[in-house]
């Protein structure tokens, strides 16, 4: 009943179905014909190896798509004699990929990702009920259709009001998550690729899309550092059979920076890099550093910095109101609590925002010193604020000349409506 439903055909008899067919077996009366439905489904792929040579131009010849014969027997249970044979011919195609995704994953770590659903297929069928369904070619992944995590806190809100969040379920409702054990160097590739097939039934009768993933897997380094001072760490990069000149790239380089940026690798020799990083807001990311070489544009090394910002200590708070078109002007008095002629550095979450005259501090033993803060019109904030217009905070840190946080102000900035002030 499902297969009909999927392919288009109009439902057979009520109960016909459960009278005949019990598993593998098909009940007949005397001088009684039926047609028997054959559904061939491999999710065998091509190896790594002819992956490389189809996309080298060397066309689709690999096993997985070689012609090959299914006998189909049919059997009489009383006697267990042959009633017929049938030779079913199955010349397998090419999958056509509608979509390839590459991932970063640390080494000898699990690759998760949620990535949304083919767009134009439903995800729920008439009933509320998920109805799609999702295989992967290797066996060593993990591929399963889950509630998009903003459709589980609406679910969850509505049970605590006592009402139904059905009816806002649709497309987009649900999320296909990939879930994968990557290996490494020398345990296993650093790299692997595999097939996703996405289907609009769960009787896997229509194929929704078809999609690529390749999943490199890359040494893992891991820093942390409070927000708004700068921790450093640096990591080892093995040299190649030739000296190469390298430039380095960061995916986030305003919150991780690289030291040098342009270096020589020697060949056969370990090279040391400086990584800086001084995070601008809490939380976790997933930073990647790429080396790359200046003369043959390819990449000679990646390395996965696992970033951990933990928010600071905040001393002090005040408040800012700005107007439209109008740049706001304060000063704030600081003090140096120590002993001695200190030199201090001033930084904020928002740079591009809030301007500091001047950047640096010298003040003499125990001596203040007022510094001036320079705040963008109310219109530059809108983007902070995500159009809500409400108040946007940001951090100001006073740092020493180790770029160790002394002391964090918070500044809350509240844009007005009009020029009014």
């Amino acid at each position: 009943r499902g297969l009909r439903s999927s392919a288009g055909m109009a439902p057979g008899a009520p109960g016909m179905e459960d009278d005949a067919l019990a598993g593998n077996r098909l009940f007949l009366l005397g001088q009684e014909s039926i047609k028997v439905p054959f559904k061939f489904q491999s999710f065998d792929a091509e190896p790594e190896s002819a992956a490389t040579e189809s996309s080298q131009g060397m066309g689709d010849s690999g096993l997985h798509l070689r012609a090959r014969t299914v006998a189909v027997h049919f059997v009489n249970t009383e006697d267990g004699s042959s009633a017929g044979v049938l030779h079913v011919s199955v010349r397998p195609r090419a999958m056509i990929v509608s979509r390839t995704f590459r991932f970063q994953a640390p080494a000898h770590d699990f690759f998760k990702a949620r990535l949304p659903p083919p767009p134009g297929w439903p995800t729920r069928d008439a009933n509320g009920d998920p109805c799609m369904a999702v295989r992967a070619s290797d066996p060593a992944v993990a591929a399963g259709v889950a509630e998009h995590s903003a459709s589980v806190r609406a679910s969850a809100s509505a049970a605590a009001a006592g009402t139904s969040a059905s009816a806002g379920f649709g497309v987009g409702a649900e999320e296909i998550t990939l879930r994968y054990k990557c290996g490494g160097p020398p345990d296993g590739p650093a790299s692997t690729s595999f097939y996703v097939c996405v289907y609009a039934d769960r009787f896997l009768g229509t194929l929704a899309a078809v999609w690529r993933v390749f999943v490199h897997a890359v040494p893992r380094v891991d820093i942390s550092a409070l927000v708004g001072q700068t921790m450093h760490t640096s990591i080892v990069v093995p040299g190649g059979s030739a000296t190469r000149r390298i430039a380095a790239f960061s995916s986030h380089p305003d919150e991780l920076q690289v030291a040098p940026d342009r270096l020589v690798l020697p060949s056969g020799a370990l090279t040391e890099v400086q990584l800086a990083f001084r995070p601008l807001v809490p939380g976790r990311l997933d930073t990647m550093v790429h080396l790359v070489d200046l003369e043959r544009r390819e990449l000679v090394h990646s390395r996965l910095v696992s970033t951990d910002a933990r928010a600071p200590t905040v001393s002090k708070t005040f408040e800012v109101d700005l107007c439209l078109g109008v740049r706001a002007h304060k000063k704030i008095t600081y003090t140096n609590p120590y002993p001695r002629a200190r030199a201090f550095y001033l930084r904020c979450t928002h740079p591009l925002l809030l301007h500091f005259r001047p950047d640096r501090l010298d003040l003499p033993a125990n001596g203040s010193r007022p510094m001036g803060l320079t705040f963008e019109p109310a219109e530059a904030w809108v983007a902070v604020t995500r159009g809500g217009g409400g108040a946007a905070e940001v951090l100001v840190f006073i740092n020493d000349e180790e770029d160790a946080t002394e002391e964090c102000f918070r500044i809350r900035v509240i844009a007005a409506n009009s020029h009014s002030a």
